[in-house]
């Protein structure tokens, strides 16, 4: 592999900013999520036991599945900033060799 020169720096954009708080977005994430999940636990429902035992087990799928698709986001994010960083990094070729089925071969 060969670095091409003069090697033009990108300024940080979106990406860093982002790549940055990810750590932060998923603690938070999941701090909302489990303050929902105490709550619906610990709720005083009216109704039947087994009306509110139905509606507390439907809340608790939903929240699993919030979670799952927040860690879901969250991985997506990672690989997109990722990728952005890896696209504004230097340039780099392969060796070159010569193709035999060009417009022009040589003779």
């Amino acid at each position: 592999m060969k670095k091409h020169y003069p090697v033009y720096r990108s300024r940080p954009g979106v990406e860093w900013m982002l790549f940055k708080k990810l750590p932060l977005l998923i603690v938070i994430g999941f701090l909302v999520l489990t303050a929902l999940w105490f709550t619906v636990l610990y709720w005083p429902w009216e109704g039947s036991s087994e009306a509110v035992a139905a509606m507390v087990g439907r809340l608790e799928f939903a929240l699993i599945g919030a979670a799952i698709f927040h860690v879901t986001i969250m991985i997506t994010l990672a690989i997109g900033c990722i990728v952005v960083l890896i696209m504004k990094g230097p340039r780099y070729s392969a060796d070159s060799y010569p193709v035999e089925d060009s417009e022009h071969p040589r003779v």
